[in-house]
């Protein structure tokens, strides 16, 4: 077959003069998606033969692969939608866009402005025009408002040229599972609005790669501050010795995709950045203070272990979550979220929740300063008091920010879902967080919606596999009580008491509060459909 290579609709000579015609700017960073999408697509010839086969469809004679293909707008005045490649034959049009580190785009809704753009509105129209002309069917402009701006000027770009058969293509590279899922169910999205129609398919191509040396000294210069790397990134890819590509996957979009394929449901910005939060927060590790006070009273550690039973530790436990979950009210929070009840906030919006958990944060670690600030002014003695109090605020912290997702302690895993998290927050190193997080997880399964179930429990799998020595429920709660003992041991000082008090209990109260929210929205998520794991 013979392929001819052009560069904004027209004709070069070969491929360095496709990469010649890119602008200097394209190749500053090593992370536009220009670098990956290039190197892939350097061997144009095999490349083409192979996603023939991805998309089972006979490999045509002659064959102009366009890079920055333009397409004017139809309608209204504006800039012409730029497709990073475009294959076209007398049969077939596949548009191809590729995905690395960019931002995800402002929706339709957002792009139109309010109030609404009027020229805008005209340029969005003629767009969906091109759609309709090449499916045949009509539209309401208004179905696209959630969709992502640039996908439906692309979907448009993908109808403009005449063909028989066309293919809408998002080539991802090198992404995190979540970019991916929010570019899955965008597609996925776009084919429920136009129906399953014969003259179009859509495609997601996942495409992972190993970074050679010279790519990761690009990007450590990036990182260190230089912005203009535009000779060495471009000295790359005409040397095509910067990306090793691995094996593609292929996933054709349907409207509703299949159950354990993927998520079905749209990943909002907001819950992007939350998964994105989440996942920091997993990471971080535990406070230079925590970690240090660890290690200082290690022997004090080990005589209380040697010591207190574990079963007085569990019972204290078990009378304290109980005692905690009796002090949860939950009518203001129906108030102020404006339900008749807690369960609705299961599917109310994870931003309402959010917000519903923030004050009720906020109000545990003024409390916990105020009590831990009047008992540690009496020293040693205090403590008696202060311990057991701050232990059943901690707990009822955790119910109460479980009551802002939808979740009341109903059955034993809730329970033990709830001392999971009070552990993971007092955490003094990385071993005991990936340990209690490990178990959160598997408790987060068992609970978790039958749908989602089956897929969350390989996920975990994997996890447990590699987490041999995850500490047992009964151990997180006896490492929980030492860690607030040796947090608060500087109380007993009465000089320094009231300050120590009032400081180690707000700030307990703080990390508890942050593990409670973190481990709850991320359960929303899951039980939601949004995303698998985290």
């Amino acid at each position: 077959m013979e392929i001819r290579l052009a560069y904004e609709n027209e004709f070069v000579a070969d491929f360095n003069s496709v990469v010649d015609s890119f602008k200097p700017a394209e190749f500053k960073s090593p992370r536009r998606s220009t670098v990956p999408l290039l190197l892939y697509w350097k061997d144009y010839l095999a490349r083409f033969q192979e996603l023939c086969k991805f998309l089972n469809i006979e490999t045509p004679s002659h064959l102009t692969a366009c890079f920055e293909y333009k397409v004017p707008v139809q309608l209204g005045r504006g800039k012409a939608s730029h497709t990073d490649l475009m294959l076209i034959s007398d049969q077939i049009v596949i548009a191809i866009e590729g995905k690395y580190t960019e931002p995800l785009y402002e929706t339709v809704k957002k792009w139109l402005g309010s109030p609404k753009s009027e020229n805008k509105t005209k340029v969005l129209k003629g767009w969906i025009g091109l759609i309709e002309k090449a499916l045949g069917k009509s539209f309401n402009y208004k179905d696209f408002n959630d969709l992502a701006y640039q996908l439906v000027h692309r979907m448009a770009s993908a109808c403009y040229p005449n063909a028989d058969k066309r293919f809408l293509v998002y080539q991802c590279f090198g992404l995190e599972n979540e970019k991916k899922i929010y570019y899955k169910n965008q597609l996925s999205n776009l084919r429920k609005i136009i129906g399953e129609s014969p003259p179009i398919e859509i495609y997601l191509i996942s495409c992972p790669f190993k970074k050679h040396d010279e790519y990761k000294k690009m990007e450590n210069l990036w990182d260190m501050g230089e912005r203009d790397l535009s000779k060495k990134v471009k000295s790359g890819i005409l040397k095509n010795g910067i990306l090793t590509f691995e094996v593609p996957k292929i996933t054709k979009i349907t409207s509703a995709l299949r159950k354990g394929q993927d998520v079905d449901k749209p990943l909002s910005d907001y819950e992007l950045q939350q998964i994105n939060s989440i996942k920091k927060w997993k990471a971080e590790e535990p406070s230079v203070i925590s970690k240090s006070l660890g290690v200082i009273l290690s022997p004090a550690t080990w005589l209380i272990d040697k010591i207190v039973p574990e079963a007085a530790i569990r019972g204290a436990l078990d009378f304290s979550s109980f005692t905690a979950e009796l002090l949860t009210d939950t009518k203001d929070i129906k108030r102020d979220a404006k339900v008749s009840s807690i369960d609705e906030l299961k599917t109310e919006g994870l931003e309402l929740s959010d917000k519903l958990a923030n004050s009720v944060h906020n109000w545990a670690i003024a409390i916990a300063s105020a009590e831990g600030g009047g008992t540690g002014a009496i020293g040693i003695a205090g403590m008696t008091v202060d311990i057991p109090a701050i232990i059943i605020l901690a707990l009822r912290t955790i119910h109460k920010i479980g009551v802002c997702y939808g979740f009341e302690v109903k059955t034993k895993e809730d329970k033990e879902f709830i001392l999971s998290v009070l552990a993971a927050s007092g955490a003094n190193n990385m071993t005991e967080k990936v340990a209690a997080l490990t178990y959160l997880r598997s408790i987060e399964v068992t609970i978790s919606k039958t749908t989602w179930k089956s897929m969350a429990q390989k996920v975990v799998q994997k996890k447990m596999s590699k987490e041999a020595g995850v500490i047992g429920i009964r151990n997180l709660g006896k490492q929980l009580g030492i860690n607030l003992t040796k947090r608060k041991a500087l109380q007993a000082i009465p000089a320094i008491g009231a300050l120590v008090g009032a400081s180690a209990n707000g700030w307990y109260i703080k990390e508890v509060g942050w593990a409670a929210r973190r481990a709850f929205q991320e359960r929303w998520l899951i039980d939601n459909g949004k995303t698998i794991d985290i």
